[in-house]
């Protein structure tokens, strides 16, 4: 019996719920051999119907034994057979139990080509018939090609699957752009050169019989896949003097390739991929050929023929998007059309815009699927073809001249701080774009040092000018400001203490007086007392420096309580007056001269992190190296002697915590 805790014979167990489920029951019960997983025996009456052990089931229908635990069979999402039948549906039989020759009758078009193309023989070449086989059986059989003849093997789920698996050997879906060009490429040296050729029960991608040579392209995402098959190709070749070139796709040869006469390793990057590929022709050709002359331009139109897959019109980009086919460069596009690809195509295609007329020298290309999906118009004037609307966008392309910001907006030319934005140019950015720049006021100069720095299209969309004079170049007016500082708020009356750094010399016609004490734009300082930030180094918005209470980021002098910081010291260290020897006392007294070489206490401060020896005043312990420790922690800790636990900081002997021996 299985050990089931909660079977409970006559109410839950499987034999039970068979009965209650009539015609699914049925099955069950017909399907049940009374075999488990592990080769023990059980009877269908003593497994509960949600029991998880693995069982055996034998389909009624093609007689295929298979494991599967009873919970799956019983459960809403039941499974079926998983050699002729995917799953059951509530107890009714499923569309992949439709016989085939009946499916093939309903479905005129799939169906027909099927029935014509029926071999007639399984694997075993034994005969078999359309109507013994359900439309969902996995059962490989012979198929016979009705466009190229080739007799192929596959499944017969496959075949009327979605996808409808057809030839391999006609099917251009099977292979690929640089294959195909190869192959066209090869042909015009060596005429005889053929493609997809079985020689000794593998297929091969390129022959070439007259010199005896067989290639194989491997592309990047497939060749981890085939390393075995290309190697057993290679022996075959070898035992039957064929010389045998593996073409490998791998990105770690991006720009720098690798070529051999038995193995050519290159990156075939797909938006400039005709060079590469024309470089491994070229080579291939030398070993085997003289020069000779081949138009590139022609082979690159046979291989995307070659190996562009055929489409339904109605699936095509030409029927379901007509207004953006009306926008595709036939001029440049050549052979390409409109009704070859699909909506969600990966193919860089030339376009040119309708509104403007960009593009018809060629100079826009895009994706298929990002101008039917994204619905991406003219990247000049953001004409779209979706609502035929002028849509403006940041990232739109900029051509000098005709909408570059310099153009449409020549009197914002005259305020851009030229030293500060650097190699950037008006002239380089459109009027919508969201960069930030650097403006200086024609009429105050304010902006001089970046003070001002604000994003053009914000410039552009509210028409905003210099925000200390309130002197508008749009107009050449003067504007009244929006915010007026009230006197009792600024930083002159509520922390007259900052007075003392105002950096007047830089911070231009600006004072105290005019400045918000919550202002967050940077001005400049200077201490009143190392004077750090004369040049202009020091910068910081009045809301920092008031609500952190910071000082002198040099010297951490705070002007606030007049007091020195050693937390905010964190840049040069000014002897005399920010080092460690000014700032801790008798601390020096205990540096070791002769183990710490050439540092010195003048050149840290006291919240260095610097691993220091150290030498006791009292009993001479460490003159040997054992006293080591970094400046901030005998700082922050004021820790003495680990020995004879004196204490150069307040000159006594701490009498706690263990001595060293």
């Amino acid at each position: 019996m299985a050990n089931n805790n909660h079977l409970i014979k006559g109410t839950n167990d499987l034999l039970t719920w068979c009965r209650q489920n009539k015609e699914y029951g049925i099955q069950l019960m017909d399907e049940w051999t009374g075999k488990c997983s592990d080769g023990s025996l059980l009877s269908i009456s003593d497994i509960s119907k949600g029991s998880h052990k693995s069982v055996i089931w034998k389909c009624r229908i093609c007689h295929q034994e298979w494991p599967a635990s009873v919970k799956n069979r019983t459960s809403k999402n039941r499974t079926g057979c998983r050699f002729c039948c995917k799953n059951f549906n509530g107890g009714k039989y499923p569309r992949t139990y439709i016989k085939l020759d009946k499916w093939c009758q309903e479905n005129e078009k799939t169906g027909s080509i099927l029935i014509k193309e029926w071999g007639g023989n399984d694997e075993n070449n034994n005969p078999i018939k359309m109507c013994d086989y359900y439309k969902g059986s996995m059962k490989k059989v012979q198929w016979n090609c009705s466009i190229c003849g080739n007799v192929f093997w596959s499944r017969i789920c496959d075949r009327t699957s979605k996808k409808g698996g057809s030839c391999p050997k006609c099917n251009k879906n099977s292979t690929s752009y640089p294959e195909q060009f190869l192959y066209y490429a090869l042909k015009e040296a060596f005429p005889e050169t053929l493609n997809r050729i079985i020689l000794w029960d593998y297929e091969y991608d390129i022959v070439i019989p007259n010199i005896h040579l067989c290639i194989e392209y491997s592309p990047y995402f497939t060749h981890s896949k085939k390393i075995a098959r290309d190697k057993e190709k290679k022996i075959l070749c070898e035992k039957n003097n064929y010389s045998f070139i593996l073409i490998r796709e791998d990105k770690s040869f991006k720009g720098n390739s690798k070529f051999s006469p038995s193995l050519i390793e290159a990156y075939v990057d797909y938006n400039n991929k005709d060079e590469i590929l024309k470089t491994t022709a070229e080579y291939i050709i030398s070993l085997y050929s003289t020069d000779v002359h081949i138009n590139w331009s022609n082979i690159s139109e046979l291989a995307f023929l070659g190996s562009h897959g055929y489409i339904e019109y109605s699936e095509s980009l030409e029927y379901i998007y007509p207004e953006l086919a009306k926008e595709w460069n036939y001029s440049f596009n050549g052979i390409k059309k409109p009704s070859s690809f699909s909506k969600c195509s990966s193919e860089k295609i030339y376009w040119f815009c309708h509104n403007c007329g960009y593009g018809k020298n060629g100079e826009w290309q895009a994706q298929i699927s990002n101008r039917a999906y994204s619905k991406q118009g003219c990247p000049v004037c953001g004409y779209t073809w979706y609502d035929k609307k002028i849509h403006s966008s940041s990232r739109a392309v900029v051509i000098e001249g005709r909408n570059d910001l310099a153009t449409l907006y020549p009197m914002l030319e005259k305020e851009w701080n030229t030293f500060l934005n650097k190699d950037s140019k008006p002239n380089g950015f459109r009027p919508s774009s969201s960069a930030y720049a650097f403006w200086v006021c024609t009429d105050c100069g304010y902006g001089k040092h970046g003070e001002w720095k604000t994003r053009i299209s914000q410039r552009v969309c509210c028409k905003s000018g210099c925000p200390q004079c309130g002197y508008n170049i749009f107009d050449g007016t003067f504007h009244k400001r929006k915010k007026s500082i009230v006197p009792e708020k600024s930083i002159s009356s509520m922390f007259p203490c900052l007075i003392k750094e105002w950096n007047q010399a830089l911070n231009d016609q600006t004072t105290p007086k005019d400045v918000f004490s919550g202002s967050h734009t940077p001005y400049y300082w200077v201490c009143c007392k190392c004077g750090y930030g004369k040049k202009g180094e020091w910068k910081n918005t009045p809301n920092s420096r008031v609500n952190q209470k910071s000082g002198c980021p040099v010297c951490g002098f705070n002007v606030f309580d007049e007091t020195y910081h050693r937390t905010t010291g964190r840049k040069n260290v000014i002897v005399g007056l920010n080092d460690l020897k000014t700032t801790c006392g008798n601390l020096w007294k205990e540096w070791h001269t002769r183990l710490n070489g050439a540092l010195l206490p003048t050149q840290f401060k006291s919240g260095s992190h610097q691993l220091i020896y150290w030498q006791c005043t009292k009993c001479g312990y460490g003159d040997n190296g054992e006293w080591s420790k970094d400046i901030h922690s005998r700082v922050s800790g004021k820790s003495g002697c680990p020995k004879c636990r004196y204490n150069i900081f307040d000159g006594t002997i701490h009498k706690r915590g263990r001595q060293k021996k």
